[in-house]
């Protein structure tokens, strides 16, 4: 008798057992649990595929480079006299020890990587926080006497970073000849490179001002984000070949191809793309808005029908309108240069109001349903604008 308590005992402590092991396993599923900030670690979700984990902690290394940068600059700010200032400072710092606790465990191979980290863009605000603050360090700096310790210091610092991204771009590569490099990872990336290549190319831009005449200039060692994106299109599309030799080859011919199109053609920046884009988008809301003001003025204010020669028209100018706009939505959907929403929205948004103005015409007063026209050909060019620029 006492035999069989004390086996029941034992099956219950470790019955016990078990079954926090299994609440552990599977801690990020409980409702109320709240993640962190930066959740890297499959503490919080489901692990990475196992082909991922080079990706991963290629991207990392970058991702940690810059909040490093931004953490020196949080930590001085906990000791301010602004509370609020403070309070802000304290929480960013206890975001970092988070995520440096998570890489630990996953650095010593405790843990691995959330299955969403390399899709995630939570990081995207870290980037541009610590490039700007080493953008503003290396504008402080007069490059002689005194500060040329602090110069060569930040020269090492975007030194790592190209280095850094020359891994990771080695890592996509490989992901792309297997078939493995997803849409959204390369969207991920696109966000965080696309602002490394800003600070790059200013950089360079500010160091050739400064050196004398017969020197020959300097140029970045990681490649842009433009060079990046071909030369995985360049991969992915070689996946059955058996020609390794060839594969290079062709890579090699589109990277000549890329860097000599960039100084030829011109090339946008992000920056100079959006104020392209929202000017001319403003411009032509500004034109239209006043032209229709003036149409409304002159319009005898009746409703439409069918045995309207307008009515006609106007269905023949959203076939036509709708028929562009799926040509627009499949050239996003295939670019894979934006991301879904920013093809996805406009298209959604100009094709609704041309279908609607069709029926407008009939019930309201018809300079209405031109209003709604107005608008779907405006949101038709501001996608346009996004595919070109972008």
């Amino acid at each position: 008798m006492e035999d069989h308590a004390s086996s029941s005992a034992h099956d219950a402590k470790s019955n016990r057992r078990q079954l926090r092991k299994r609440l552990d396993a599977t801690a990020y599923s409980m409702p109320g649990q709240k993640d962190p900030t930066f959740a890297i670690s499959d503490q919080y979700g489901p692990s990475i595929e196992p082909e991922l984990v080079p990706l991963a902690r290629a991207l990392f290394s970058l991702d940690l480079q810059l909040f490093l940068r931004v953490h020196a600059v949080n930590r001085k700010c906990t000791s301010s006299t602004d509370e609020t200032r403070k309070a802000e400072a304290v929480r960013r710092v206890g975001d970092f020890m988070e995520l440096k606790r998570q890489w630990r465990d996953i650095d010593s191979g405790q843990r691995q990587f959330r299955q969403s980290y390399v899709q995630d863009n939570s990081f995207v605000p870290v980037w541009v926080e610590g490039l700007r603050i080493v953008k503003e360090t290396l504008r402080s700096i007069n490059f002689s006497g005194k500060q040329d310790q602090k110069q060569r210091e930040y020269m090492k610092i975007l030194a790592s970073y190209e280095t850094l991204a020359g891994k990771l771009h080695d890592e996509m590569i490989d992901l792309a000849r297997q078939g493995l490099l997803d849409k959204e990872v390369l969207f991920s990336i696109q966000e965080r490179w696309i602002r490394l290549d800003e600070i790059l190319d200013w950089y360079y831009d500010l160091l050739n001002g400064q050196i004398g005449e017969g020197v020959h200039p300097m140029s970045r060692a990681a490649p842009q984000w433009s060079e990046v994106r071909s030369l995985v299109r360049v991969h992915e599309g070689k996946i059955t070949s058996d020609d390794e030799g060839t594969q290079v080859e062709a890579a090699s011919r589109l990277k000549k191809a890329t860097q000599s199109e960039s100084t030829a053609k011109t090339f946008v920046s992000k920056r100079d793309g959006a104020i392209i884009l929202w000017s001319t988008f403003f411009g032509c809301a500004v034109t239209s808005t006043a032209l229709f003001a003036l149409g409304y003025a002159h319009s005898p204010h009746l409703q439409g029908s069918t045995h309207d020669a307008d009515f006609w028209f106007l269905i023949q100018t959203t076939t036509m309108q709708l028929l562009g706009l799926g040509a627009s939505a499949l050239l996003g959907w295939n670019s894979g240069d934006i991301p879904k929403w920013r093809w996805a929205l406009p298209t959604g948004i100009a094709g609704a109001c041309s279908i609607t103005a069709i029926p407008i015409y009939l019930v309201v007063p018809t300079e209405w349903s031109t209003f709604l026209s107005l608008v779907a050909g405006g949101t038709q060019s501001f996608l346009l604008l996004q595919q070109f620029l972008f």
